[in-house]
Formats: structure tokens, sequence, C-alpha cells
């Protein structure tokens, strides 16, 4: 498949990229069987399926991660990805095309394992391609799990968590939470099975970006806007820190303004999506 992003696929492009998504997941599996066993560590014991098993194993996974660094190519958001990259990091701008190799490949792998622990805790949930009324939705034609009773916002993206989390961890941006996957694949299992209440956010996106004299506006969603009040505080700090962002400005509980170089309006809104999935995985 040529690439392109899931969001800009067709329907039929996007079954194809679940078919490779999921055929790509036990090999990814067995790399990281390899990667353990070639450390010294046991794959049969650290790899048991259950949820706390994601705590050493994340803890493995983010001490050599954050010790590896991106290779001296100039990040472009559209240059195409390399060609053996997994099918998840090829059709999405989740990893910065200067990745390294071992990188890519111990997220694959923690990807494929952590989709086996929620599955296995769930079994009733499936795999199918991301739907919604809205093409801009932030899963929109993505490989996602969901149950018999999911609604559209109810659909669980997995790589997307993954390389957020570890992209900022590399860039020393969070700290380190060893259990943050176990506590993430808790809410998941919970969420697969239908054992909580979920955020409805079906008549409206999460966020949605737009343009006028040089000023993005950020339009939040509103049950985001005043039940997360204090995290939209927190993002709007994590925004102003990145590189060409020279203002952000919280008008009201529900419109940030931003000011910012050398970005543009879908840039923002990947960040903006991204960053609401990573911190407030209820959302999922």
């Amino acid at each position: 498949m040529a690439m392109t992003y899931f969001r800009k696929m067709t329907k039929r492009q996007a079954a194809t990229a679940l078919a490779e998504y999921l055929t790509e997941r036990p090999v990814a599996l067995q790399r990281l069987r390899d990667e353990l066993t070639a450390h010294d560590r046991d794959p049969a014991t650290i790899l048991d399926g259950k949820a706390e098993s994601l705590t050493p194993l994340w803890l493995w996974i983010a001490t050599r991660i954050t010790t590896v660094e991106d290779y001296s190519t100039p990040f472009d958001p559209d240059a195409p990805a390399p060609t053996w990259w997994p099918s998840w990091a090829r059709y999405s701008s989740d990893l910065r095309r200067s990745t390294p190799d071992e990188v890519v490949t111990l997220l694959d792998g923690f990807i494929s394992y952590l989709g086996g622990v929620v599955t296995a805790a769930a079994p009733e949930a499936v795999w199918q391609i991301g739907q919604h009324r809205i093409k801009a939705y932030v899963n929109y034609h993505h490989p996602v799990l969901v149950s018999s009773t999911t609604d559209y916002d109810g659909q669980l993206y997995l790589p997307r968590m993954v390389a957020v989390t570890a992209s900022r961890l590399r860039r020393h941006m969070d700290p380190l939470r060893d259990d943050e996957f176990t506590s993430y694949a808790t809410g998941l299992i919970t969420h697969l099975r239908d054992e909580v209440e979920r955020v409805s956010v079906v008549e409206e996106p999460l966020a949605e970006v737009g343009e006028e004299d040089g000023v993005f506006d950020i339009g939040l969603h509103e049950e985001i806007a005043h039940e997360h009040s204090q995290k939209i505080d927190r993002m709007i700090k994590d925004l102003a820190a990145q590189p060409g962002i020279e203002s952000v400005l919280r008008e009201d509980r529900e419109v940030v303004l931003v000011t910012a170089r050398d970005w543009d309006a879908e840039r923002l809104e990947r960040w903006v999506l991204s960053w609401l999935k990573a911190r407030l995985p209820e959302l999922n």
C-alpha cells in the first residue's frame, strides 16, 4: 500500500491496513521476546499476560529507549516513513522519522503485548477500522479495539498512547511512571467490559483548530473543558514549551488561542488530540 495516513485512506485501504496491523502483531511480539532473551531476561516470566506485568516491562523498555539518541535526519512531518516500519508508524505521524530502529522495534513489540493483555482480559473485544460520521475524528480508519456497546469515542487505538508517552520520555518532557501502562490497560479492560461510565463525546470532536489572521483557535469539547479543566491548563503549559510556539492563551474555558511560527492547523490539531488521548485514557 502506498504511504498515506489512516485518516486519508479509503474504506478499502483502511481494511487492508487493519489486516496488515494484525498480521504484524505476532512478529513484533516475537522480536520483543528475542530482545528480552538477548538481554538475559526470561520472556516466559516477564510476559505472563497480566496487566501488572506491563510495569516491569515498560520500565525495562523506557530505560532502553531513553539512552538512544535520534538519527541526525531533520524532522519533516511530510516525509515518508521507512518502508520497514510497522504499519501503525508508517500510516501516522506518531513517531518522528528520525526515530532509531531499536526504539521502533521495542515500541512495536510493546504495543503487541499491550494489545494481547487487553484482549485476553476482555475477550469480547474485537478489532475493526475506526468509524465516525466526522472524517476528522482522531481514530478515523485506524485499527481500533471495540466492544459490543462501544460508541464512536469508545474506539481504542493503542499505538498512539505508547508512541506519545515514549516520545515525551525521550525528550525529558515527563517523568517516568513505571506503572503507567498497567493503569492504562486496567482502564481499557474495564472500559471494554462496559464496567464504567465513559465520557460521551459523540456529537462533536474532542478539539477543532481554526486559523484567522495568523492566530490559531483551538475549540475544546465542552465536557472535556469543564470536567478536566486543570488538565487543560497543563496541556497549555506543555504546548507553550513546544518549539515554534510563541504564545498560548486560554481565552475562556473552551477556547485556547495560539500564535505559532512554522505550525499549521493540522499539525496543531494532531498535537492537541494526541495530548488529550495520552492524558485522558477514558476518552480512547
